[in-house]
C-alpha cells in the first residue's frame, strides 16, 4: 500500500504539468538552440505550451531554408511566407495559375526569425515550390520573380537583423535577386556577422553571368553598414568585385576568421596590411589558390592568436625556386602555436616545415600536407603526441616509414592517405594491420584504386571504422567490396563516396543506395577538402 502511494505521488495532475515546465525564458533559449538542427523536435516543442512556443518558434525560424529533404516542409515555408505578400503580389501569383493554399492567419510574424540567409538553399526552395504548385512549367523568370517577392518581405520584416548572409550563384539562372534595392536592407545586414561570396559556377568552367552592378552597390553598402564582421569567404576569381571585398575586408575590426580564394597578385598588398592592423584577434586564415610569396609569410607571422592556417597553392604552381631554407623563417620567430596546419602545393616536393612542427608541437591536434617527403612520418610521430587528425599524401619512396610511423600516433582519431602512385595491394594490407587503436575516420583517395588494393585494406581492419571515406574512380565492385566487409565483418558503419568524375551522392546516382542496405551511406567529407568538417563526429 505505501508503494502505492509512493508512485500515485510522482504523477502530475494535467493541470499542474503547466507550473512544472514553467522555466525561465532564458532557459528555454538555450535548451532550444541545441535542437536547432531537429525539426521535428522542435515541432513538437512548439506545441506544448504557449511559452514554449515563444522561445521555439525564432529557432525554428532562424534557418528555415537550410537543406531539406522533405519538399512538403519546404512547401509549407513558402506556403507561410506568402501570407505576408500584399494583395497586390499575391494576384502575380494567381495570373501565373499557381495552386495557392488558404493558410490561416499566421500566430507570429515569422520572417522576423530569420537569422540566416542561404541564397543557393533559399532558391532551390522557392524553385521546388513552383515544381510542386504550378501545373505548367515555370520559366526561370518566374523563380526569380518570386525569390524577390519573398526577400523583400523577408527584409521588410527581419527585426533583429541578419546573423549569416551567403552569396552563392543559385543553378539554373544568371541573374540574383537585387537585395540591395529592398527597403530596409540597411538595416537588415547591419548585424552581420558572417558572409560568404562565391559566384563562379566552378573553378574548372566559365564564370558566371549574373549582372555584377547588384552585387558591387551591396559590397559598398555593406562597407558602410558591416563592420563588426567576425567570419569572411571571399572567392576572388570573380574579378569585377574584387576591389569592391578589399574595401570590405579593410572596414572590419572584429575577424577572427577569413578565407580567401584565388586572390590575385596586384590586390594582396591592398588586403594583407590592412588585414595585419585589423585583424588581431584572427585565429582562423585560409588561403587557397594562392602561391605564398615571403612577403605573405611575413605578414602571416604577425598573427600572434592564429591557431588554424590553411595554404594551398593552385595546380600550376611551380615555385620550387621561391622556398628556400629560411622561406618560413618570420612565421617560425614569431610564437605562434597552430592548432590546424593545412600545407598544399600539388605539383612540388617541398620539404615538410619541420620548425613549425617543432613550435607547434604539443598543440598541433589537425595536420594536412601534400606533398610530404621522406623523413616527415619519423618528425611527425617523435614531435606530435597530441595529433588528432592527419592527412598526407603517401609515394612509394615514404610508404614504409609511413606504415611503421602509424603505430606511434596514439591518439590519432582520423586519417587520410592519398596514395595516388602506390598500386601494390600487400602496401595497403600493412596499412590496415598497422591502424592505431583510436581510429574512427578512415580515408582513401586514389584516383586509380584497384579493388584488389581496397579489399586488402579492408580484410585486414583490426577494429571497427565508424566512418570510410573513398574518393576514387568508384565501380560497383568497389561498392560491393565495401558492403560485403560490413556485413560478414562489421568492420565499416558509414561511408562517404566521392567519385574522381562526379560525387556519387549528386544528382546522378549510379549506385542505387538501396542494393547495400549494409551499408549506411552519408555524406562525403575529406580532411584534405575543408578543416571545419574536422570537428564533424559519427
Amino acid at each position: 500500500m505505501a508503494k502505492c502511494e509512493e508512485i500515485s505521488d510522482s504523477f502530475v495532475p494535467i493541470s499542474n504539468v503547466h507550473e512544472r515546465m514553467n522555466f525561465p525564458p532564458e532557459t528555454l533559449q538555450q535548451i532550444f538552440k541545441f535542437l536547432e538542427s531537429d525539426t521535428v523536435t522542435l515541432f513538437s516543442c512548439i506545441l506544448v505550451c504557449r511559452d514554449w512556443a515563444k522561445q521555439a518558434v525564432p529557432v525554428l525560424w532562424g534557418n528555415p531554408f537550410k537543406c531539406h529533404e522533405n519538399h512538403l516542409h519546404e512547401c509549407r515555408i513558402i506556403d507561410t511566407f506568402i501570407c505576408f505578400l500584399d494583395e497586390d503580389d499575391k494576384n502575380i501569383l494567381v495570373l501565373w495559375e499557381l495552386e495557392l493554399l488558404i493558410v490561416p492567419i499566421p500566430l507570429f510574424e515569422y520572417p522576423a526569425f530569420i537569422k540566416h540567409l542561404e541564397y543557393r538553399e533559399f532558391y532551390d526552395v522557392v524553385s521546388s515550390w513552383l515544381e510542386i504548385r504550378q501545373l505548367p512549367p515555370y520559366s526561370p523568370t518566374q523563380c526569380l520573380s518570386l525569390a524577390e517577392l519573398l526577400c523583400q518581405v523577408m527584409f521588410q520584416h527581419t527585426s533583429g537583423g541578419l546573423e549569416s548572409l551567403s552569396l552563392i550563384e543559385a543553378e539554373g539562372t544568371d541573374e540574383m535577386v537585387p537585395f540591395v534595392q529592398f527597403a530596409g536592407v540597411a538595416k537588415t545586414i547591419s548585424s552581420l556577422k558572417k558572409f560568404k561570396l562565391e559566384l563562379y559556377e566552378d573553378e574548372f568552367t566559365h564564370y558566371t553571368d549574373i549582372d555584377k552592378s547588384n552585387i558591387k552597390d551591396l559590397l559598398d553598402l555593406m562597407q558602410s553598414e558591416c563592420t563588426k564582421i567576425r567570419s569572411l569567404e571571399i572567392d576572388f576569381g570573380w574579378f569585377h568585385v574584387a576591389k569592391h571585398a578589399i574595401n570590405l575586408v579593410s572596414v572590419q575590426e572584429n575577424l577572427e576568421y577569413i578565407s580567401l580564394y584565388g586572390l590575385k597578385e596586384e590586390h594582396r598588398e591592398d588586403v594583407f596590411p590592412k588585414l595585419v592592423l585589423q585583424a588581431q584577434n584572427l585565429h582562423y586564415f585560409a588561403c587557397t589558390n594562392l602561391q605564398v610569396s615571403a612577403l605573405d609569410v611575413e605578414v602571416l607571422a604577425k598573427f600572434i592568436n592564429l591557431k588554424t592556417l590553411i595554404i594551398c597553392a593552385p595546380n600550376h604552381c611551380n615555385n620550387s625556386n621561391d622556398i628556400s631554407d629560411n622561406f618560413w623563417e618570420p612565421l617560425f620567430k614569431s610564437n605562434i602555436r597552430l592548432k590546424k596546419f593545412f600545407c598544399d602545393y600539388p605539383n612540388e616536393r617541398i620539404d615538410l616545415p619541420q620548425r613549425i612542427i617543432e613550435i607547434s608541437a604539443e598543440f598541433l591536434q589537425y595536420l594536412a600536407l601534400d606533398p610530404t617527403k621522406s623523413g616527415c612520418f619519423e618528425l611527425l610521430s617523435q614531435h606530435c603526441p597530441n595529433l588528432r587528425s592527419l592527412a598526407v599524401r603517401v609515394e612509394p619512396d615514404n610508404i614504409k616509414e609511413f606504415i611503421t610511423s602509424l603505430p606511434s600516433f596514439k591518439r590519432l582519431k582520423r586519417l587520410q592517405f592519398l596514395t595516388q602512385n602506390v598500386s601494390d595491394f600487400r602496401e595497403y594490407k600493412k596499412i590496415a594491420i598497422n591502424l592505431p587503436n583510436m581510429v574512427w575516420y578512415l580515408g582513401i583517395r586514389n584516383r586509380t584504386l584497384s579493388v584488389v588494393s581496397l579489399e586488402s585494406l579492408l580484410r585486414y581492419l583490426k577494429k571497427p571504422i565508424r566512418y570510410f571515406a573513398l574518393h576514387a574512380e568508384v565501380t560497383n565492385q568497389h561498392i560491393k567490396s565495401l558492403s560485403l566487409c560490413a556485413k560478414e565483418k562489421q568492420m565499416i558503419k558509414k561511408v562517404g563516396v566521392r567519385d574522381h568524375i562526379y560525387d556519387w551522392l549528386g544528382e546522378e546516382k549510379r549506385f542505387p543506395t538501396n542494393k547495400y542496405p549494409e551499408l549506411e551511406f552519408v555524406e562525403y567529407f575529406g580532411l584534405f577538402d575543408s578543416p571545419e568538417n574536422l570537428d564533424t563526429e559519427y
